[in-house]
């Protein structure tokens, strides 16, 4: 995955089909204040080494109880090796000067990040629910995905289904004991978690 060309007619379609999009917040979440809503941001990644890659949002709330600020959610935009582009639900920290950062590690080792903040798409740390990402091929069809590759036409929001090593991770963050993640594991039967228990 790479950066995309944010001057291609490509990409400014994609973007307006994500800006058009029927996002909304999770049930019993509210559209968030957040500043730059829906502008293209190149934000520069600073991973810190004790966070882990894909614990975006969980890694920025550590990070803004740590040291102010907050926590901005909304898409990071990817040109994909399917040819593809994407819009991740991602999360990173604004200082209270206004500066972004993306302070989670990422696999591909790169510099800055294309993010789109979108307060229509807050994470719900107590439901651990998220939004689907968005995906667009070089035809123009567009999808939603969920985390396990499944499509929709649709916006919708997932439930994260968690292992217990998963669970063990986030109950090392002190911003999360207020969820009591510790406690969902206990007499859980399987390695995997589906969190609310349905």
């Amino acid at each position: 995955m790479a950066v995309p060309d944010v001057i291609s007619v490509r990409f400014k379609g994609f973007i307006k089909t994500l800006k058009d999009a029927e996002v909304r917040p999770a049930k019993g979440l509210n559209y968030l204040k957040q500043d730059d809503q829906l502008q293209n941001i190149l934000v520069p990644v600073t991973p810190h080494s004790e966070y882990q890659s894909l614990y975006c949002w969980f890694n920025c709330l550590d990070y803004q109880q740590k040291n102010s600020g907050k926590v901005v959610f909304g898409w990071a935009i990817w040109h994909t090796k399917r040819n593809t582009l994407l819009a991740q639900h991602h999360a990173v920290w604004q200082s209270n000067t206004g500066q972004y950062l993306d302070v989670t590690p990422n696999e591909l080792s790169i510099k800055e990040i294309l993010f789109l903040p979108d307060n229509r798409a807050p994470f719900d740390y107590k439901g651990l629910r998220a939004p689907f990402s968005f995906e667009q091929d070089k035809n123009g069809t567009a999808v939603w995905v969920t985390s396990e590759g499944a499509t929709v036409s649709f916006f919708s929001v997932q439930t994260l289904s968690l292992s217990k090593k998963n669970f063990q991770t986030l109950g090392k963050f002190d911003c999360l004991k207020q969820f009591n993640y510790g406690n969902k594991i206990k007499g859980a039967e399987s390695d995997t978690i589906r969190y609310p228990k349905v």
